[in-house]
């Protein structure tokens, strides 16, 4: 006769209850998994835990694993789904959804990171990294694929903080740093054609203001490009890029 375990459960008001073998691993990892299928997350966490205590060398455990840290993304516990997710990646080197756990670690850093361009973009940076290491390793893989539409956001984010920072450099009167961060980025980020002629604009309209403090202050040494670049210079770099 089979042992049955009853497990009650109350969330959100609501109880339920499973009969299962408890010997039965399969049996045991359907009631788990019937409550992440149900978005009873925490509940999924706890019951998913237990099947990977009781049984750590299942051919369940691995999936049992991912499921966790899913749960823990879908909480918004970010940083605890990022731990969950680099620990698969290390510990299952040739599970076949390890290409989706580290495309789930850029994308637990993804979603913490600002979306404006003025703020600290380290989340980005760290997003970037993570579905690189993915496109070299699962180059081909539906996630790589992903990634590489997010890797192209992500640069343009990233661009657009560059310029950002740039623009406060002209905002404070700074032209001559202004305008060389410009000339930077617009070669940086060529492939991003609006915002490299942005750039190349800003640039120019900083080193008219430039001309304009060397008609001014002739002998000033402190600007670079006063002391090392004639007239005649700077109204060149101006005409290229104005073109």
């Amino acid at each position: 006769m089979h042992l049955y375990l009853l497990i009650f459960s109350c969330a959100l008001g609501g109880c339920f209850a499973k009969n299962f073998d408890p010997a039965n691993p399969d049996a045991v990892f359907a009631a788990a998994r019937g409550s992440f299928d149900d978005k009873d997350y925490e509940l999924a966490i706890t019951s998913l835990g237990s099947f990977k205590s009781r049984f750590p060398y299942n051919k369940l455990a691995a999936v049992a694993e991912l499921l966790i840290a899913d749960a823990l993304y879908a909480l918004a516990r970010y940083p605890e789904a990022l731990l969950a997710y680099q620990r698969f990646v290390r510990l299952r080197p040739h599970h076949p959804r390890r290409a989706y756990a580290m495309f789930q670690v850029g994308q637990s850093h993804w979603v913490e990171a600002p979306t404006a361009v003025d703020r600290e973009q380290n989340y980005t940076h760290q997003a970037l990294a993570a579905w690189r290491t993915l496109l070299t390793a699962y180059p081909a893989s539906a996630e790589a694929g992903q990634a590489r539409q997010l890797i192209e956001q992500g640069e343009r984010r990233l661009a657009g903080s560059s310029i950002s920072i740039a623009d406060f450099y002209c905002a404070q009167g700074i032209y001559h740093s202004c305008a060389w961060r410009h000339i930077q980025l617009a070669k940086k980020w060529v492939r991003f054609a609006d915002l490299a002629a942005a750039s190349r604009r800003k640039a120019a309209d900083a080193l008219e203001k430039v001309l304009e403090q060397k008609k001014t202050s002739p002998a000033d040494s402190s600007n670079v490009l006063l002391k090392n670049y004639s007239h005649a210079d700077i109204a060149a770099l101006i005409g290229e890029l104005r073109q």
